[in-house]
């Protein structure tokens, strides 16, 4: 049996083509797995019938490559070579060198199972013909993934077949120029940057936000505005030039940035060597530190020099403008080099995170959760705002050492407005058929899921487990009257709508929206189905109850007590569901209770300040003694 991988959407018609003309006389049993369910979909469409990466990635899965990564990440950041770098760029280095770490894991554990489980004598890959040697994360269309197929296929004595992609002109031409433009628009920044100098200068009394992204803009310029000679202002940046570009114009810089440089190169030369002769990065006996030194230098390394340039010149900057506060949502990637610089400068600094955070309840969510929050509400901000108890757990759990403000939600789980309870219009719109508007019981499914580039083990779900949850969940209302699901769904370039809808097409009874505020859709909603999300804090700050599931249940976001096959009889703000049986049984008693609950305050109390424990901004001002 030969065994094909799809990686990239190129790969289908490629290995159409290879059969075509290799295959002539007898076309061999063929193992399609699709990496992705966007490639799923297309294949499909073209006649293929492939298998998901679901049957090949357990659990335990999860929790293998946690344990066996791990360790090295935590000698990595203790060692004294460090010492000699700021810490922001140790952080960045660890946060994208433990995904590449991740990807790879994940990528042998998904083909080692296959191997392991069926007769394949052969192994077909298509190798990509475009250059992804500039981006930070580590794309399965790689020339590494080939690599390490090929380690893979030489440990089992198994023969590969590579189909190669004809190179495009038109793109590597669209590429280069693109990354022309590109520096161009760096170059431009920094001059527009530069020339902010001297108008910052003029202002007194500023409040820098970094990002206007997730309502920190409203947010922050709203509180300014009810003070008196306050100014809120977005702080500029990041602006990081292309790795090939740096060493062009790197005899541009000060002698001290050079030097500075320098000391990076080194210091990155000096694991990038470590990586390269040490035999600890593997997993299932496949040797991958090879491939983690190819992708450091091409990648990483470059995304460092160039952080670096630019936090030199935000130091300048940031003396210059003498803010009185900065304030993040944690969507940058200078997030940890700002809180670093306002401790630096005695400036209080205040994480507003856009995320949840909520305390582990086991070994496996300890460890990711605890690397999650490294350059959020772990980074060395002075202030970490509180937007729930939970929030406030977490601290108490990773003993982070900033100041707190229990504040309540500020720049998500905003209290729903009248207008967006129970909207009969935007109802209908979703649901045409719906008669009877008093015995409709909806249910709202959000979750993150990530994709395999970016995988987060244990504690999100991988895009195959995504859909195999929503199929799940979709299968248990089938048959109940009167119950709609809406999917609120966020694309991205391993799962489509097409591909959604694809899944969906066969159950009336649920609809996609990716267009609707997340705060209209909660309004609609009686219920609330999630793996793991912001969104569940969101639902629990308005009284929606929400059922964790998914994951097959690897993982609890929330902790509450697991509900199993006996029907549930007390009232929960949180149930917890392990299983697809034990979700078609317990749903239509919590969809029963649901507005019962809604009105049982004392449910919600453990997710919700109260408004005595709510605490203002202004405790940041007034802490350095400034005007209020």
């Amino acid at each position: 049996m030969r065994l094909v991988i799809l990686r990239d959407l190129h790969d289908i018609s490629l290995y159409q083509s290879y059969v075509l003309h290799h295959d002539r006389n007898q076309t061999p049993q063929a193992l399609m797995v699709s990496l992705t369910p966007k490639i799923g979909t297309h294949a499909k469409k073209r006649g293929l019938v492939t298998t998901d990466t679901t049957a090949f990635f357990s659990n335990q899965s999860h929790a293998d490559i946690l344990t066996q990564i791990h360790p090295w990440i935590d000698a990595i950041r203790s060692d004294p070579h460090w010492r000699k770098m700021d810490s922001y760029l140790k952080e960045s280095f660890m946060l994208f060198f433990r995904t590449y770490c991740y990807c790879l894991g994940w990528n042998i554990e998904v083909l080692t199972n296959i191997l392991d489980r069926h007769p394949i004598s052969e192994v077909w890959i298509g190798r990509s013909a475009q250059n992804f040697k500039s981006d930070l994360y580590l794309k399965s269309t790689e020339s590494i993934f080939t690599e390490l197929t090929q380690k893979i296929c030489r440990r089992y004595a198994l023969p590969l077949r590579v189909g190669s992609h004809r190179k495009n002109l038109k793109d590597q031409f669209l590429t280069r120029f693109t990354k022309t433009q590109n520096l161009l628009k760096s170059i431009l920044k920094y001059g527009l940057f530069i020339k902010s100098y001297f108008f910052f200068t003029k202002k007194k009394n500023l409040l820098f936000y970094t990002s206007p992204t997730y309502h920190l803009k409203s947010v922050i310029e709203n509180w300014s505005s009810q003070l008196k000679n306050y100014t809120a202002q977005p702080l500029p940046g990041p602006i990081l030039l292309e790795a090939p570009f740096i060493f062009l114009l790197k005899r541009l810089l000060s002698k001290p940035l050079q030097r500075d440089l320098e000391a990076v190169t080194h210091t990155l030369d000096h694991y990038l060597e470590t990586i390269c002769t040490t035999q600890c990065f593997q997993f299932k006996n496949i040797v991958f530190s090879d491939l983690l030194r190819q992708k450091t230098n091409n990648s990483l390394k470059g995304f460092l020099l160039s952080l670096r340039i630019w936090v030199r010149f935000l130091e300048k900057f940031i003396q210059r403008a003498t803010p009185v506060a900065l304030f993040s949502q944690g969507v940058r990637v200078d997030d940890v080099a700002i809180s670093e610089l306002a401790l630096k400068y005695k400036i209080p600094s205040v994480m507003i995170s856009h995320g949840t955070h909520t305390p582990p309840l086991d070994a496996s969510s300890h460890i990711e959760w605890g690397e999650h929050g490294r350059s959020l509400v772990r980074a060395p901000f002075s202030w970490v705002v509180c937007q729930s108890p939970l929030t406030q757990q977490y601290l108490n759990h990773y003993d982070v050492p900033a100041k707190r403000l229990t504040t309540g939600p500020l720049i998500w789980g905003h209290p729903l407005q009248p207008h967006q309870y129970k909207n009969k219009k935007l109802l209908t719109h979703l649901f045409p058929k719906i008669s009877d508007m008093t015995a409709t019981r909806i249910i709202l499914h959000a979750n993150t899921p990530k994709p395999t580039y970016s995988l987060r083990p244990h504690i999100f779900e991988t895009p195959d487990e995504y859909v195999e949850s929503i199929r799940h969940i979709a299968t248990a209302i089938e048959p109940l009257k009167h119950v709609y699901m809406i999917v609120k769904c966020r694309p991205f370039d391993e799962l489509d709508i097409e591909t959604l809808s694809l899944h969906l097409r066969m159950f009336p009874n649920v609809v996609l929206a990716t267009t609707y505020p997340l705060n209209d859709l909660l309004g609609l909603s009686d219920l609330l189905i999630s793996f793991s999300s912001t969104v569940i804090e969101e639902a629990l700050q308005n009284r929606i109850p929400v059922v964790l599931y998914g994951g097959r249940g690897r993982y609890q976001h929330i902790q509450s007590h697991e509900n199993g096959t006996k029907t549930a009889s007390q009232n929960q703000a949180v149930y917890f569901i392990k299983d697809p049986v034990t979700l078609k049984l317990q749903l239509p008693t919590i969809l029963e209770k649901s507005q019962e609950i809604h009105h049982q305050k004392d449910c919600f109390f453990p997710y919700v300040f109260s408004t005595q424990q709510r605490q203002s901004l202004t405790a940041v001002l007034e802490e350095k003694g400034y005007p209020t």
